[in-house]
């Protein structure tokens, strides 16, 4: 999903690797060309991806989804300007589009970080996805304390922008971001997932 911890995500598995010391290539999907990447040269090669792809799912060892509150997803969108949004020029057309990648992705996925999880104890789920992939070292406390350190202004390493941080604080929320009309108008398009995935209704 968009908006929901994947540039965390990606950087929680980065770091872990490289403190590992695995030669490692990381990078966005977008920004690559597969076709010209020798991942033999590599003992680690870690692509953090949005869209539907096919050829991603089949050449993956292993697929890590995220998820987050739909509403909260859309929220951070619009506090952040997101050109997609823009595009779509709808809140609820965008939820729609961030379920559908969310959906497509699930049902490939190995292991599931979800958001609201690594907010309320990082080092605990940081721990967990280490363990299911077999990274010792128990670093997780560390890895935290560098993913909420990272800087914005090394996107070729980090894939973070400032743009990624719309509340540094963590104050806001789907609630104070999002008219009334347009949250109950996201629960009913998207209900059965709210539900299935353990997200609560206003």
């Amino acid at each position: 999903m968009r908006h929901s911890g994947s540039t965390a995500l990606f950087n929680i598995l980065r770091l872990a690797y490289e403190s590992m010391g695995k030669k490692i290539f990381s990078d966005y999907c977008e920004r690559i060309d597969l076709l010209s990447l020798d991942i033999n040269d590599y003992d680690v090669v870690l692509i953090k991806i949005h869209e539907p792809r096919d050829d991603m799912v089949e050449l993956a060892d292993v697929v890590i989804t995220t998820t987050r509150d739909l509403r909260d997803t859309v929220a951070s969108a619009v506090r952040r300007g997101f050109y997609l949004l823009k595009q779509l020029n709808s809140v609820v057309e965008y939820s729609k589009y961030n379920r559908l990648l969310h959906s497509f992705w699930s049902s490939s996925s190995d292991y599931n970080f979800v958001y609201e999880k690594f907010i309320k104890d990082g080092i605990k789920e940081v721990d967990n996805i280490l363990q299911y992939l077999d990274i010792k070292g128990g670093m997780s406390a560390e890895i935290c304390e560098m993913v909420s350190d990272l800087p914005t202004d090394n996107y070729a390493t980090t894939l973070l922008t400032p743009q990624h941080i719309t509340d540094p604080e963590r104050k806001e929320s789907f609630s104070s971001t999002l008219q009334l009309k347009d949250i109950i108008e996201i629960e009913r398009n998207n209900y059965a997932w709210l539900i299935d995935n353990g997200y609560e209704l206003k």
